[in-house]
Order: structure tokens, then C-alpha cells, then sequence
């Protein structure tokens, strides 16, 4: 009658004194000669290994694709993300300042482009190039103001020659300028002034009008006034320090004399204007718009508003504008201009 294990169930070698199955060894107990009728049947063991239980399926990376493009898709995914991290990588490390061997920022912000200064000086190769471009036959022209004739024509980095006042009369031929906008008179004498510092024979200036001059001798107006003056001077036994007035040759001004030089200028005339063409006829707007702050106005005692610019304590111009609103008369030169009845 066969026997089994006791441990484990296995049927026992009728010969062997230990288990085949787990090795144990062989009970002297009355199992052994249970019959198979009598004894509790025990189920035999598995032949192979318990299977580990079942994993649930994984869910698709997709719901709505097949799943045999889920593993494509991943892929993708992978891609392109490392695709993205690459570039946002590469984009940081463009930005980033490079580093020299000091440690500072090597990659600065591009340097701004400077204006050319106006003021500096021009290259000596400008100067050791330069050659005259003449522009006029010789002319004449009056100082409107204070000038400097300078030995370029241009103020940058050239020398001043000489600061010349205004009224004077200069003679030369126009010249391009460095600046070739500008044109500057070359004087006989190889220097050179500014346009702007210059104005027709016939300009009003603070210095005087019709090319004559404040402070010029009596015997050099000779030929260009009147022999005989308002008053009747120029008589025999004419005292020349008495205070006179003397037309121009042309009649277009009054030239006042005192101590035997002229002092000041009269016109009435539209025919001369100052340099911003202010002339009689002109209105008490246009003289505002034209010298504005530089004006100083005085009530004229008989009618109307004398309005005085002034280039120096003693050279100006008076405009007397009537009350109603324009220039009748207009007068320059020495602080004599502020005489209200002339030589009375």
C-alpha cells in the first residue's frame, strides 16, 4: 500500500528513508499504514511556480489612436520637447554677457554715435589744404556789429586777427566758407569776417547809416552832407564845437555834429532799414518780433513810444513809433540819439 509524506504530501520511496519531495524525514507514525480509504486525501502540490497576479493593463498615451502608434507618438513627444529645452537653452547662453579675463562683461550695449561738436576745431589737414573759393568782384560792406576778423573762414580752431567794431566799412570779395552754407568776406588784407557781421552801406547800424560813421571828424564829412547845416552853420565865424545838424548829399538822413565830430543819424526814410530790415513804415509788432527782450522803451514826452536797442553803453538805435503803431523816424549812433528836440 503506497505511503505519502507527512510534511508535505509527496508519495513516499517504499525504500527511501527520506521524502523525495521536501527531503523530510519519514514519520514512524501511524500514517504509514493508513489506507488510502481511511486517511484524507491531501491535493498533490502545483507542478510549476503560483503565476504572480495579473497587472491591469496600462491606459493609452492617446485615448483616440491605435495602440500601435502609442509608442510613436511618445517618441514624438520626446522629440520635440528636447528639441524645445535645446533652443531655450541655447537662447540663454546667447544672452548671457561673455566674460573676459578681468571677470567684467565682454559683449557692452553698441556705443552711441556722437554728434559732431559744432564748436571744435577743424583737422590741421583742413587747414593745410584750404585754398580761397571766390564767390564776388570786390565789394563794400558795413560792420552791423561787433566783429572778429579771423585768418580762416571759419571760428573753428582759426585765429583772431582783429575785433572790430561796428559802422566801419570794409572792402573785400566773398569766399566760401568752411562750412559751405556760410560765405565770409576776405578783406585786402587777408583777413576774413562773417556774413553775418556785415550788412549793406545803406544798413542802419548802431554805428550810423549811409556808411557814415559816429565819431567821425567834421572835415571828413566833406562831400557827403550839406555845406550849410539846420542852423545855418558853416558861416563865416561858425563856431564847428556849436551843436549842428547836417542833411545827407542824397537826403535820405540828418547827420547831428557836436564838438566838431558826428554823433548821431536821422532818417525818415523807407529806404534804409536795419539789418532784420526794419524800416520806417514798420510796425510796433514787427519791431517786437525782430530785436524783442533787447528793446528798452521810454515814453516820448510829445507823442507815441521811443523803443532803444543798444550794442554798447554808447552805440544804439531809436525807433519812435507814433500812437498809431508804426516807425515815422529812426536814429543811431552815440547816447545823443536820446535827444528829443535835436541840438535845442
Amino acid at each position: 500500500m503506497a505511503k505519502f509524506c507527512a510534511e508535505c504530501g509527496a508519495q513516499l520511496d517504499p525504500n527511501a528513508k527520506f521524502c523525495g519531495g521536501c527531503g523530510a524525514a519519514r514519520a514512524n507514525t501511524g500514517l504509514a499504514n493508513n489506507t488510502a480509504s481511511s486517511a484524507t486525501p491531501v491535493s498533490p502540490p502545483p507542478p510549476f511556480p503560483a503565476a504572480p497576479p495579473a497587472q491591469p493593463a496600462a491606459a493609452p498615451a492617446y485615448e483616440n489612436l491605435p495602440a500601435d502608434n502609442t509608442g510613436k507618438i511618445v517618441g514624438i513627444s520626446v522629440g520635440i520637447g528636447g528639441v524645445l529645452t535645446a533652443a531655450a537653452l541655447a537662447a540663454y547662453m546667447f544672452l548671457q554677457p561673455v566674460k573676459d579675463e578681468e571677470g567684467t562683461s565682454a559683449v557692452e550695449a553698441p556705443a552711441q554715435v556722437k554728434a559732431e561738436d559744432p564748436n571744435a576745431p577743424r583737422p590741421q589737414s583742413w587747414f593745410d589744404d584750404y585754398s580761397d573759393t571766390f564767390q564776388s568782384a570786390e565789394l563794400t560792406r558795413l560792420l552791423a556789429g561787433t566783429a572778429q576778423k579771423r585768418n580762416f573762414p571759419t571760428a573753428r580752431g582759426s585765429r583772431v586777427l582783429e575785433t572790430m567794431k561796428p559802422g566801419i566799412a570794409v572792402t573785400g570779395r566773398w569766399v566760401e566758407g568752411a562750412d559751405p552754407k556760410t560765405r565770409w568776406l576776405k578783406t585786402k588784407d587777408g583777413g576774413y569776417i562773417w556774413e553775418g557781421n556785415l550788412a549793406k552801406m545803406e544798413t542802419i547800424t548802431s554805428a550810423g547809416m549811409l556808411g557814415l560813421i559816429a565819431n567821425t571828424p567834421f572835415s571828413e564829412l566833406r562831400g557827403k552832407i550839406d555845406p550849410v547845416g539846420q542852423y545855418r552853420a558853416g558861416g563865416p565865424g561858425w563856431d564847428t564845437d556849436a551843436c549842428e545838424t547836417y542833411a545827407s548829399t542824397d537826403g535820405t538822413a540828418d547827420v547831428m555834429v557836436e564838438q566838431g565830430k558826428a554823433t548821431s543819424f536821422t532818417t525818415t526814410s523807407p529806404k534804409l532799414a536795419t539789418a532784420k530790415n526794419i524800416k520806417v513804415g514798420s510796425s510796433e509788432a514787427e519791431l517786437r518780433k525782430a530785436y524783442g527782450s533787447k528793446l528798452e522803451s521810454e515814453q516820448n514826452p510829445y507823442d507815441g513810444t521811443d523803443y532803444f536797442i543798444w550794442d554798447s553803453k554808447d552805440r544804439g538805435i531809436k525807433f519812435h513809433v507814433t500812437s498809431a503803431g508804426n516807425i515815422d523816424f529812426i536814429s543811431s549812433g552815440t547816447d545823443s540819439i536820446r535827444y528829443v528836440e535835436g541840438c535845442l
